[in-house]
C-alpha cells in the first residue's frame, strides 16, 4: 500500500484526540483550557476540510470512477454539515465564556459533541472506503506525493491568521476561516458574550427547514434516503433540548410528522 495518502487519513485520528482533550477539560470545569483545545480542534479540522475541497476532491472528480455513496457532492455535503456543527458548538462555548458551567449544560454540550464525533467517524469511514481508496488505486507513488504536497499547502494557507490575498482557492479559504474563527474565539477568551440558549440552534433550524422543503418537493429515492438520514440526526438532537425557541419547537414537531410519513412511504415501495 502506498504511504503518502495515508498521511492525510492519519490526521483523522488527531482530530479525535483534540476533541477528547477538549472534553476532558470541559468535564474538569476548566473552561479556558476547554476553549483553547476546541480552537485547536476547529482550526485543524477546517484546514483539513479546505485542503480536501481545494485539492483532493478535484483530483478525485477528474481521475477516479465514483461509486454510489462516494460521489464528490456527498463529501461536500458532509463537509457543510461539519462546518454547521462547529459553528453551533462554538456559539455555545462563546455563550458560557468566563462563567461556571452548570452540570446540566456540560452534559448537554457533551451529548451534542457526541453527534459531531459520530458524524466525523462516519465521514472518515466513507472517505477511506471511497475517496482515498480510489485515489490510491489511480495514482502511483509520485502522483500521491504531489497530491499530498498540494494538500498540505492548501491546508496551511487555510490556517486562520495566515497571510492571504483576495481571490479564490486556498487564499480565499484562509480569509473565510480567519473571519469565521477570529471573532468567536476573541469573544470566548475575553468573556464578552452573554449566554443565549437559542444561539447554537440557529444553523440547525435553518437546515431543518431546508430538509423539510426538499422532502415536500419530492426528492429522488437515493437523495431522499440521505435527506431522511440527516433529518433524523437533526431531530434526534433537537427533541431532548429544552428552552429552545417556540418556532423551532413547532418546526421540529412538523418535521417529525413529515419524517415518519416519508419513512412509511419508503417502506411501502
Amino acid at each position: 500500500m502506498n504511504a503518502p495518502l495515508q498521511d492525510i487519513m492519519a490526521e483523522h485520528n488527531r482530530f479525535q484526540e483534540l476533541l477528547e482533550e477538549h472534553q476532558v477539560h470541559l468535564v474538569e470545569g476548566d473552561s479556558k483550557r476547554a476553549a483553547l483545545a476546541w480552537e485547536r480542534f476547529c482550526r485543524a479540522l477546517l484546514a483539513h476540510i479546505q485542503g480536501e475541497e481545494d485539492v483532493i476532491l478535484p483530483a478525485y472528480e477528474t481521475t477516479c470512477k465514483h461509486e454510489r455513496g462516494g460521489e464528490p457532492d456527498v463529501f461536500r455535503r458532509e463537509h457543510r454539515r461539519l462546518r454547521r456543527m462547529l459553528t453551533e458548538l462554538s456559539a455555545w462555548l462563546a455563550a458560557w465564556a468566563g462563567r461556571t458551567w452548570p452540570a446540566t449544560e456540560v452534559i448537554l454540550l457533551v451529548e451534542r459533541e457526541k453527534t459531531l464525533k459520530d458524524l466525523l467517524e462516519h465521514h472518515d469511514q466513507r472517505e477511506d472506503r471511497y475517496l482515498y481508496s480510489a485515489l490510491r488505486t489511480a495514482l502511483d507513488g509520485n502522483g500521491q506525493s504531489d497530491l499530498l504536497r498540494r494538500f498540505r499547502q492548501a491546508a496551511a494557507e487555510t490556517t486562520p491568521g495566515a497571510e492571504t490575498t483576495a481571490g479564490s482557492g486556498p487564499a480565499r479559504a484562509g480569509q473565510v476561516a480567519a473571519a469565521w474563527l477570529g471573532p468567536i474565539y476573541r469573544q470566548v477568551m475575553e468573556g464578552r458574550v452573554r449566554p443565549r440558549v437559542e444561539a447554537p440552534w440557529a444553523a440547525s433550524h435553518e437546515r431543518l427547514l431546508e430538509l423539510q422543503a426538499a422532502l415536500q418537493a419530492g426528492a429522488g429515492t437515493h437523495e431522499e434516503q440521505e435527506i431522511l438520514t440527516e433529518l433524523a440526526a437533526l431531530l434526534d438532537d433537537a427533541t431532548p433540548m429544552k428552552n429552545f425557541p417556540a418556532g423551532l419547537a413547532r418546526d421540529v414537531h412538523a418535521c417529525w410528522q413529515l419524517f415518519h410519513a416519508a419513512r412509511r412511504a419508503a417502506g411501502a415501495h
